[in-house]
């Protein structure tokens, strides 16, 4: 029973490392942003509309089997909200009225890519955790929002004041297609989603969670 056992150890050992193959990419594209914002008691939401930003990372990857892959990304992202039809102290709609937020931020990924069986037509399934650390944030606002400024206007805001969470954990589930380009490596496309798994507001009022999609293009070659 012990030469068995110790026969298949080896034998995986073995095969292991020839079935293993080292891989670096990059890739990018646009996501939409939901900020689902209310405050804790229920009584109201901030009635987010959701905006669009985009995405670019470079990744290695490292594959285990024929159907499992380990992917690390590091790279940038943007996300975004807006606000319409914003509202005066005295409840009246402010007509064109519009605010932007983008923020910024810096993030690594750690993936798992599962193809389910290897006759699966280039699909497979990706899952794993990512963190993101905002870095700056930006808001545009439409003329008239603010008393003497009769025209658009910009602004940094302040990640303190605002009570931002700069440190995001992640969950990222999604599907992915790619296609064989020879000897010159694999090109193809992903469509994810991330779930921030804490708030991003550090108000004690406020419960903060952001949803995102992503559309992702890669390239991907073997060392």
């Amino acid at each position: 029973m012990l030469r068995t056992i110790l026969f298949f150890v080896s034998a995986f050992l073995y095969s292991a490392p020839l079935a293993a193959q080292w891989s670096w990419g990059i890739s990018g594209g646009m996501n939409a942003t939901l900020w689902d914002w209310r405050l804790k008691d229920g009584s109201t939401g901030f009635g987010y509309e959701p905006g669009v930003g985009w995405q670019a990372a470079a990744r290695i990857g490292y594959q285990v089997s024929p159907t499992l892959d380990i992917r690390a990304e590091l790279g940038g992202q943007q996300i975004a909200n807006r606000l319409t039809n914003l509202t005066d102290e005295n409840g009246n709609t402010i007509p064109n009225s519009r605010i932007a937020e983008r923020y910024q931020s810096a993030g690594a990924a750690l993936l798992a890519r599962i193809t389910p069986n290897r006759n699966s037509s280039g699909f497979y399934l990706l899952a794993g955790p990512s963190l993101a650390y905002i870095l700056h944030a930006t808001r545009r606002y439409s003329a008239g929002l603010k008393p003497g400024e009769d025209s658009p206007g910009k602004e940094k805001i302040d990640l303190g004041t605002a009570q931002i969470r700069r440190i995001q954990w992640r969950a990222e589930v999604g599907i992915g297609y790619h296609v064989e380009l020879g000897n010159t490596g694999t090109a193809g496309f992903e469509f994810r989603y991330q779930l921030g798994l804490g708030g991003i507001s550090r108000s004690p009022y406020v419960d903060s969670r952001v949803h995102t999609g992503l559309l992702n293009f890669f390239y991907a070659r073997p060392f």
